[in-house]
């Protein structure tokens, strides 16, 4: 069965926060890339709580979106 990966941006992450479900992402898929981008724009608003629920997760990692074109 082929892994299932998948490329997020930044409102996907912050509506799943919001909702308490980005644990979602761990389970529907076996790798979360996060290019660098999305993670700037997500640390730049300071005490928000996107940074660390997604570091929380286990599947994911971050890349620069240069790579991943």
């Amino acid at each position: 069965m082929a892994k299932r990966i998948a490329i997020t941006n930044t409102s996907p992450v912050i509506a799943l926060v919001g909702a308490g479900a980005l644990s979602l992402l761990d389970c529907l898929f076996e790798h979360l890339l996060v290019p660098f981008e999305v993670w700037e724009e997500l640390i730049a608003k300071p005490d928000a709580p996107e940074p660390p629920a997604l570091l929380a997760l286990q599947n994911r990692s971050f890349h620069p979106l240069t790579h991943l074109a």
